[in-house]
């Protein structure tokens, strides 16, 4: 199993903890931010494979996040969750269709441990996983 790097976007800071406690038990590295500004800086260090993002929060929003990550350009498989929009989370997944470099699952909360390290791993199914976040390779 290869290791991911996971970048972990929420308002709730019990769920970054889960995030970052399953992922690095699984032997993943993360890197959490708790709000969008904060999240695209950590964004353009770390590079992550995965991104996990909240749909809904305040301010910006995890759907304006993934229009951000596809102006960006980059080869990413986000997870879109959510505890009570799952229709949201749907329309974000929508706004990949016409990148293909963009991978976007959704999930709903609460989560659990296995749930959540089989979605960073393998993206729980084997044709929804992109590999990687980095720039688009041609």
């Amino acid at each position: 199993m290869q290791k991911k790097l996971v970048l972990a976007i929420d308002t709730s800071l019990d769920f970054l903890k889960f995030v970052q406690t399953v992922a690095t038990s699984g032997g993943h590295h993360v890197h959490i931010a708790n709000n969008a500004p904060d999240f695209m800086t950590l964004y353009g260090k770390v590079n992550p494979d995965t991104v996990i993002l909240e749909v809904v929060m305040p301010e910006v929003d995890g759907i304006e996040l993934i229009k951000w990550l596809c102006g960006q350009d980059v080869r990413c498989r986000v997870i879109a969750v959510t505890a009570d929009y799952l229709y949201l989370a749907k329309a974000a997944q929508s706004l990949a269709g016409p990148y293909p470099h963009l991978t976007v699952q959704t999930a709903v909360k609460p989560l659990t441990a296995d749930q959540l390290l089989a979605l960073i791993e393998d993206g729980a199914s084997s044709d929804a996983a992109a590999p990687g976040c980095g720039p688009k390779k041609e």
